[in-house]
């Protein structure tokens, strides 16, 4: 069964108005047919990860959540048989990919979601899909916003950079 996953991260919300605005707007277009909404951290108050409902959000917890002892530094899952890493990533945005592959090393992913640099990756690396959503709130590229959409179907994953 195909899964649609929303991908977010480092939106830095500044406030709950600012996030359930910008949220609800994600949910109304590019997010419209999503089944879940993965967030590699950095999200701003703890009460936006709420403005999600009624999808369920796995997130990690980003260098700048201060307020979301809650969240886990990384999560191992499995989506349709995808086995997914997610972290939000730490450091100078120079060797950000090798980091958050050796951060990993050991497990079998097939997908690894990861944060930090606001700029939006999608590329294989020998067979590894890596996933940066980049930023809706303070992009560092010249694509300006971006979100990303993952499709997860019996063990198989694209990717796609959205600009909403």
């Amino acid at each position: 069964m195909t899964m649609i996953a929303g991908v977010l991260s480092d939106t830095h919300f500044s406030d709950l108005a600012e996030a359930d605005a910008a949220i609800g707007e994600l949910l109304a277009g590019c997010f419209a047919d999503v089944d879940l909404v993965l967030h590699a951290g950095d999200l701003g108050p703890p009460e936006a990860l709420f403005c999600f409902a009624p999808l369920p959000v796995l997130a990690v917890r980003g260098n700048t959540d201060t307020g979301h002892a809650d969240l886990p530094s990384q999560r191992l899952l499995t989506l349709d048989g995808v086995r997914i890493g997610l972290v939000h990533g730490w450091g100078a945005a120079a060797g950000l990919e090798t980091r958050v592959i050796r951060h990993f090393d050991g497990q079998e992913l097939d997908l690894l979601i990861f944060g930090h640099s606001h700029v939006p990756v999608c590329t294989r690396r020998n067979g590894l899909l890596l996933f940066n959503p980049g930023s809706l709130n303070r992009p560092r590229s010249s694509r300006g916003p971006t979100v990303g959409r993952l499709i997860l179907d019996r063990g198989t994953v694209s990717g796609e950079i959205l600009t909403p």
